[in-house]
């Protein structure tokens, strides 16, 4: 088994073993089963684990991870790590941080709705033979399994300062806790 895998493997039963966030909801609710809201509360952290491979672009990676905080019921800030590469692509090493906006319209999207949308940027610095400044933007779906946990998805645009863009599409888990 390859390390990504093995992380990701662990995260997914960290996640879902993880007792709940919030005193108010009690076990887990999927879509039509009641609940409160998936709206973040100011205060509460983010873990994020979001992995790729891509076997027909010439064996393309990507393992990053995210900690974030709410600032706002829908803005998070914070930093992430990681690293992608592949056989035909130099392998770089990445930190920097990071700024989310949750799409958490009441008129659009109910409180109690199973997905969450987001876009955000990041910056940060990629490291190879040397260091090189990184920019970039994401958008995704946060689908929560309960209160504290989500399976997520999310398509990044990645530029780094003198070479190739990369675009890719990313999916993991994600934990909340305050």
């Amino acid at each position: 088994m390859r390390t990504y895998q093995l992380a990701l493997t662990i995260a997914i039963a960290a996640l879902l073993i993880t007792p709940t966030a919030h005193a108010d909801v009690q076990g887990m609710f999927l879509p039509g089963m009641a609940q409160t809201s998936n709206y973040p509360i100011v205060g509460e952290h983010e873990v994020d684990v979001l992995g790729d491979y891509q076997i027909d672009t010439g064996h393309a990676y990507s393992l990053v991870g995210t900690y974030g905080d709410f600032v706002q019921p829908e803005v998070e800030v914070g930093g992430n790590v990681g690293i992608f590469g592949g056989d035909h692509t130099e392998r770089r090493r990445y930190v920097g941080g990071i700024a989310n906006f949750h799409l958490l319209q009441k008129d659009a999207i109910s409180p109690s709705s199973a997905c969450v949308p987001y876009i955000g940027i990041f910056a940060g610095f990629a490291t190879k033979d040397t260091t090189a400044f990184s920019v970039g933007g994401q958008t995704g779906i946060k689908y929560f399994i309960n209160q504290n946990s989500a399976v997520v998805g999310e398509l990044l645009y990645r530029t780094v300062s003198g070479t190739d863009s990369i675009a890719e599409l990313d999916f993991g888990f994600c934990g909340f806790w305050r």
